[in-house]
């Protein structure tokens, strides 16, 4: 199918197994030495325990705990901590591993990334910026960046592991290979929260895809991989809410009364919820602030992504803002409820043509609602000044009757499509282990 084929990197890029290079030299050669946070580097790539220590929302993570325990006791961080179980995934960064930390239950990703490599396809700062990006994140649907450490040539950060798999396995999965409506809106729905989550710090993420989308053990999304993702500006506005200036100054007066970022918010919302009627819940609701942001100062000429999420403004070679992230929200929602995107073609450079020149079409045999296309007609617009979230972000996107019964406020507390708990080691068979 082109449309496999096509699920690839714009650089293009073979990737390189790294896996058998991490041999036992390289677990002796990670060192505790250096600063309290037990490396020591040369080449200007900074290892780092989260600094911050856990945020609102870890503030009871077990795997927050076990890894402290495990600087308690050591100090550092480095591979002989980690029982490596098997590989999983793998990019043209490098490789990522599903492992088990001693002497505890709890199971993390670590994102194996060669250094030399990198750099040979002038990548090297791929590295650092998503340490970048990570150390910034706090949200039940992004990941979380524990710690990061070096060995010989190696970069490997240590986060979270999501037993589910990604959406485009989910996806395939479903009859006739796409996902419901009511499926679909529930993913689009917590993609969303993320995205304005990114673009109220100024990054614009530029990876969107199903791929990137993982299911967390509670059936919950995470958005992933952010070394394409870049920051600029951000102008943060709140609105419905008159305790606080409409111009917020900071990150944290805004998490502090959005309840999508404070879990204590949405658990008293919650009771408030149970306790009231109908005409106080939509009331309730209705004075929960709405925020609005989109990223200014970001931009870019750099071709990155992959092809069939590839908004026109970057086909065309033009330069290009955070309108492309509401532009692959499009092709994603297209993805979801068709099992295929709109633009593909049978090779990327067809698949280019079709992004700028070639108009939406829906498919007749499925049936999809007038809202869904109608959301979809709106984002996928080839103009990204007439894009719907280019002005107010996702504020105007979660306004669409497409989301109606949504409760943008207690979206984590809504019941997920599929459940898939939390991963058993003993279920995998020595094969499975080498794949």
């Amino acid at each position: 199918m082109a449309g496999n084929e096509n699920r690839q990197e714009y650089s293009n890029i073979t990737t390189i197994d790294f896996a058998h290079q991490i041999n036992k030299e390289d677990v002796q050669s990670s060192s505790c030495d250096g600063d309290n946070m037990g490396i020591s580097s040369n080449d200007g790539i900074k290892s780092t325990l989260s600094k911050t220590q856990p945020r609102p929302h870890h503030r009871k993570s077990a795997h927050w705990q076990a890894i402290n325990a495990v600087l308690k006791k050591d100090k550092c961080l480095s591979q002989r901590h980690f029982n490596i179980i098997k590989r999983i995934g793998s990019g043209c960064a490098g490789f990522i591993f599903l492992t088990q930390l001693e002497e505890s239950d709890l199971y993390f990703v670590l994102k194996v990334m060669n250094r030399a490599h990198l750099e040979s396809i002038n990548k090297s700062t791929s590295i650092e910026n998503e340490i970048d990006v990570l150390q910034l994140l706090d949200h039940p649907f992004l990941p979380t960046l524990y710690y990061s450490f070096e060995m010989d040539m190696y970069t490997v950060l240590v986060m979270d592991y999501c037993p589910g798999g990604d959406l485009y396995e989910v996806r395939n999965q479903q009859p006739g290979g796409f996902f419901s409506e009511k499926d679909t809106r529930f993913y689009a729905a917590e993609v969303l929260i993320a995205l304005e989550y990114l673009h109220m710090l100024g990054i614009m993420y530029r990876d969107l895809k199903p791929e990137n989308i993982l299911i967390k053990e509670d059936g919950h999304i995470m958005l992933i991989d952010f070394d394409l993702a870049i920051q600029g500006h951000f102008n943060p506005t709140l609105a419905r809410f008159h305790s606080l200036p409409l111009q917020c100054p900071s990150i944290e007066d805004i998490s502090r009364v959005f309840t999508c970022f404070n879990p204590g918010n949405m658990c008293g919302i919650k009771k408030k919820m149970k306790s009231s009627g109908h005409r106080k819940k939509k009331k309730l609701l209705s004075s929960l602030p709405e925020l609005q942001t989109e990223p200014t100062g970001v931009h870019s000429m750099k071709a990155v992504g992959t092809y069939e999420y590839m908004a026109p403004e970057i086909a065309e070679g033009k330069g290009y803002g955070s309108a492309v992230d509401w532009w692959a929200f499009g092709v994603l929602l297209y993805d979801m409820l068709y099992g295929r995107t709109p633009f593909v073609g049978h090779d990327d450079i067809s698949t280019s043509a079709n992004i700028r020149d070639k108009s939406l079409v829906f498919p007749k045999a499925q049936r999809v609602s007038t809202a869904a296309k109608d959301l979809m007609k709106q984002l996928l617009v080839k103009d990204p000044a007439k894009r719907l979230g280019c002005k107010n972000g996702a504020s105007e996107i979660k306004k669409h009757p497409f989301f109606n019964g949504i409760e943008w406020a207690l979206v984590l507390q809504s019941p997920p499509p599929i459940v898939p708990g939390p991963y058993k080691c003993e279920q995998d068979s020595e094969e499975d282990s080498h794949n």
